[in-house]
């Protein structure tokens, strides 16, 4: 990334900034000092051995090889990961990083390549600006009182000019896919953003992606492409209104298609979904947002024991989410899922996912007793 440029401030902005910083350092920072934190939203812990951060890399080309790249295996592998670029103030989880696409290419021949870049998500661009955290993590710094300080402090510097939320919140540091010819990061606070694969070597971020204006809200990290139509399937969450949850279908072409609201009881954390012939499987599952709980010193992410989980089957072809099945499937959260199919003529739904238990074990330490 280029040299820090410190956005030019006036007088009354300057003295703000100051004041705010102060706010910060005093209600916040020193706080969080005389408690240890969680282990789940303890940078010495969330960003340590493989998860440590780390720097962009220039493309490096004949790299050395191992073996053989096998004939005809052509092309680019992408990764995307959360990576802070700025080290953390305070608690940090390991979601909240800034968004990082690895990218190896391979061939023709016995030619290979490799590059990282930072998406510059406007988030980023802000804050590296800045030379300092200007945003709150939505995991890592979101909880309790401390939490609703920090969100106070952020709405004071968009007031103020600080900082710009308007042209994006997100890090698009989660999924990665690639869509009527656009490579699309994805992370669930935000639209996804463009990323161009230059040369076939390089990575160069285009810009926050809205679908040419079809859309204006969050997507989620994981979209999924039929490999028969080519159609682009995604869902999109909302934690403060309803509709919670809407399904987003968009043509090979990226033409919005379907826009299908999808009525849940409340705000429910919904990182993927799976995809079969005729049916978007849609997981309900017990990781709630409960905004509340941040007033009573607690998360806003948490595990409900009270909600039975269950898998909302959405006939593709649906247009207003009227002829959705619900399955209960008590005590199961699926976060990542790997596969899924129809047999019996349609009549069955089998899915592959990732279960963990206890369901909120990434967001919140154990309950001792």
């Amino acid at each position: 990334m280029p040299p820090h440029r410190q956005p030019t401030l006036n007088p009354l902005q300057r003295l703000a900034a100051s004041a705010l910083n102060k706010i910060e350092k005093s209600l916040i920072l020193e706080q969080e000092n005389k408690h240890p934190l969680p282990k789940t939203v303890d940078p010495e812990i969330q960003l340590s051995d493989n998860y440590a951060p780390v720097q962009e890399h220039l493309v490096q080309t004949g790299l050395e090889i191992i073996g053989e790249i096998p004939t005809g295996l052509h092309g680019v592998y992408v990764r995307n990961g959360a990576n802070p670029m700025i080290p953390p103030s305070g608690a940090h989880h390991l979601f909240d990083g800034d968004g990082m696409i690895h990218a190896v290419k391979l061939g023709p021949g016995k030619q290979a390549s490799y590059c990282c870049r930072f998406t510059q998500a406007n988030r980023l661009v802000q804050e590296y600006a800045a030379g300092r955290n200007l945003f709150p993590k939505p995991v890592g710094e979101l909880h309790g009182r401390t939490g609703l300080v920090r969100i106070g402090l952020f709405y004071a510097r968009a007031a103020l000019g600080l900082v710009d939320p308007a042209r994006g919140v997100g890090v698009a540091s989660a999924g990665l896919v690639y869509f009527n010819g656009r490579l699309l990061a994805m992370s669930e606070d935000d639209l996804p953003y463009h990323v161009k694969i230059n040369g076939g070597d390089d990575l160069e971020t285009i810009g926050r992606f809205d679908f040419d204006g079809q859309v204006n809200c969050p997507l989620i990290a994981h979209p999924k492409v039929d490999s028969n139509t080519g159609d682009l399937h995604t869902l999109s969450y909302d934690v403060l209104s309803k509709p919670y949850l809407k399904y987003f279908r968009f043509d090979k072409w990226g033409r919005k298609s379907r826009e299908v609201p999808v009525s849940l009881p409340q705000p429910t954390m919904i990182h993927d979904f799976a995809l079969t012939q005729n049916f978007i499987v849609i997981p309900d599952n017990q990781i709630v947002f409960k905004l509340s709980e941040m007033v009573r010193g607690g998360s806003p992410l948490m595990f409900d024991p009270n909600k039975r989980a269950r898998f909302g089957v959405l006939p593709k072809d649906d247009t207003n989410g009227s002829r959705i099945q619900w399955i209960e499937v008590p005590n199961s959260f699926c976060f990542h899922f790997m596969n899924a199919w129809e047999e019996n003529e349609g009549k069955h739904v089998v899915i592959l996912g990732s279960c963990m238990s206890p369901p909120d074990s990434i967001f919140n330490e154990p309950d001792p007793n």
